[in-house]
């Protein structure tokens, strides 16, 4: 089988949700028993750990769950906060969701941020965000499809 590299934005988009789809497929299938494992970034890239996370929680679970919070579900999670906190009359919780917000997308967006290339720098990061949003979307649909919670870690270095 011959690999291809996607030659749209389409085509790339399309193959990070795959890649998201199937990988809770792979997890199910090598992790044995049912638990549920929560991971924090941070860790060493390359390390037995998966993606060098540190692992937070694991325990026998009724299901399989794997959580992966990094900085962009932690922006996600905060915005639906916010959201939930306008909607709901909670000025103070919506005013404390939205600086964790804003402090998660800034911690985001300056990952890869070059002060000399601003332009570009913001261009990488819409595509960062968009092949990110196809990885979790995926992995959503394929946790989902195997009966499994699958919040899938994205590239945080």
């Amino acid at each position: 089988m011959n690999h291809q590299d996607p030659h749209t934005f389409r085509q790339l988009l399309r193959q990070w949700f795959g890649y998201g789809l199937g990988h809770a497929y792979v997890y199910k299938k090598h992790v044995g028993s049912p638990r549920l494992q929560v991971y924090w970034p941070g860790g060493k890239a390359g390390d037995s750990r998966p993606y060098g996370a540190r692992c937070l929680m694991d325990l026998p679970f009724p299901f399989y769950g794997v959580v992966f919070l990094s900085g962009y579900h932690l922006l996600h999670l905060a915005l639906l906060g916010l959201m939930i906190g306008v909607l709901a009359h909670y000025t103070v919780a919506g005013i404390v969701a939205g600086l964790v917000a804003l402090a998660a997308g800034i911690n985001y967006a300056t990952i890869r941020f070059n002060r000399r290339r601003p332009f570009y720098s913001l261009a990488m990061l819409g595509l960062r965000y968009a092949g990110d949003t196809a990885f979790v979307t995926g992995a959503l649909l394929g946790g989902l499809r195997e009966r499994a919670l699958f919040l899938q870690a994205t590239r945080t270095r």
